[in-house]
């Protein structure tokens, strides 16, 4: 284990209104923003995205298990945005449902918004953290510099 102790700066209200894309905006937002760690929530409508729910096989290489929300859906949330290769990257976990089928996994590529969703974004600050390839898996995981280990 390892972690870093910073403080909360800046809080974003984000409102997307329909078929916004949702985590290319995020990142887009963070850019202009200086924002090069946070966390946000999510809430609200969701209406076409990519979700990843587990690997195929537990052993390296990973393969994701993809499926799409191509249904006007209900989304809850919780994301990270860190830097990877000198810009934030936006890592978000969900619940999709309509009706009563659920899925719940990580949310990439096109993620667009139906009628409302509504983000609050947390920035951090005095983290030393950002997003590094790693070979074995092929993902760009949470790398902390600067951090503390526990005794």
């Amino acid at each position: 284990m390892e972690y870093s102790i910073g403080k909360i700066n800046r809080a974003v209200l984000i409102k997307f209104t329909q078929d916004d894309d949702i985590i290319n905006n995020i990142q887009g937002m963070c850019a202009k923003e200086g924002i090069c760690s946070a966390i946000f929530y999510v809430i609200g409508g969701i209406n076409n995205a990519d979700i990843v729910s587990g690997p195929a096989k537990e052993r390296f290489p990973l393969e994701p298990i993809f499926s799409t929300i191509d249904k006007k859906s209900e989304i809850l949330g919780i994301g990270t945005v860190f830097m990877a290769d000198g810009a934030p990257m936006v890592h978000l976990h969900a619940a999709v449902a309509k009706g009563d089928k659920i899925k719940v996994g990580c949310l990439r590529g096109m993620t667009k918004s139906f009628l409302i969703t509504e983000i609050v974004l947390l920035e951090l600050t005095g983290i030393d953290a950002k997003r590094v390839l790693d070979d074995q898996s092929g993902f760009k995981l949470l790398n902390i510099f600067g951090g503390e280990s526990p005794p």
